[in-house]
């Protein structure tokens, strides 16, 4: 039977309640990130998906002292959310630590 859940978790929770819903894909952090860090990341992840080319553009946020981090380099042509997220993630100042706690759920989605 479909309808019986097996094993000693339950796949419950917001994203499954999003995807039960309708939505195709979503970014959730899979733990908890600082708001400056996530901010940078999803200022990001918006410009190289295509939301948000002009005003995010610029962004760097001024780390220890003079240093600063700049975004990187949108994809060539349209890019999933997945190669979004991807592509952001070396925006943060960690990106093997906070970088990798947003994660996509779902299926690829492209804007077209």
């Amino acid at each position: 039977r479909a309808s019986v859940l097996a094993g000693d978790y339950d796949a419950l929770g917001t994203a499954t309640d999003y995807l039960i819903g309708g939505c195709l894909a979503l970014v959730g952090n899979l733990w908890d990130v600082g708001d400056k860090v996530i901010d940078r990341f999803a200022a990001s992840l918006l410009r190289l998906w295509g939301l948000d080319r002009h005003s995010t553009a610029d962004i760097a946020v001024p780390l220890d002292g003079d240093r600063s981090l700049t975004l990187p380099p949108p994809p060539d042509g349209p890019a999933s959310l997945a190669e979004a997220v991807c592509w952001a993630r070396r925006a943060c100042r960690m990106p093997f630590l906070t970088g990798a706690a947003p994660v996509v759920y779902g299926i690829p989605a492209y804007l077209s």
